[in-house]
């Protein structure tokens, strides 16, 4: 097992990947979006990234971890966000999804990061089993996103009519 940061020279296997995760989570991969998704992950950005560790095993893309720069955070420090955590369908239980995340963390403290944060779905049984198998307490923050024909109006102060929170 090899995990080293991707560069322009992984593209291809960059882009195997994407398109295997993307059909893992059901979701389209049009081709621009991918194209546009292999060059900034195969070519990385300074401080705040993006950023892709890429695994092979006996020379075949076996798995990846993306990560983005969070400025500012706790003391006005860097941290990263570990975006996806994927590993092929014939690799996993392998141990690579840990062999991945450890060398996050390195590329974080070796880069003089102060943190590495990532989330999982609530319902993602086997990630959170994952996670907790690494002895990392959950964070008791909620996430909040907006995208698609959303964005542009709620950049214009057209918010969607209010939802119903869960009380703490």
């Amino acid at each position: 097992m090899d995990i080293t940061l991707a560069g322009s020279a992984d593209a291809q296997a960059i882009a195997l990947l994407l398109r295997d995760l993307s059909d893992h989570y059901e979701q389209a991969a049009p081709e621009a979006a991918l194209a546009e998704a292999v060059r900034h992950l195969s070519t990385p950005h300074e401080r705040a990234g993006p950023f892709c560790l890429l695994a092979r095993i006996e020379g075949e893309p076996a798995g990846f971890a993306t990560l983005g720069g969070l400025f500012p955070g706790p003391n006005l420090s860097w941290g990263l966000f570990l975006e996806d955590l994927y590993v092929v369908a014939r690799h996993r239980r392998s141990g690579l999804g840990r062999a991945l995340i450890s060398a996050a963390a390195g590329f974080a403290a070796e880069r003089g990061y102060a943190r590495l944060e990532w989330a999982t779905d609530r319902d993602n049984a086997r990630a959170r089993r994952f996670y907790a198998s690494l002895g990392v307490p959950t964070e008791a923050r909620l996430l909040y996103r907006v995208g698609g024909d959303v964005l542009p109006r709620a950049g214009r102060g057209d918010w969607p009519d209010p939802v119903e929170e869960d009380a703490p």
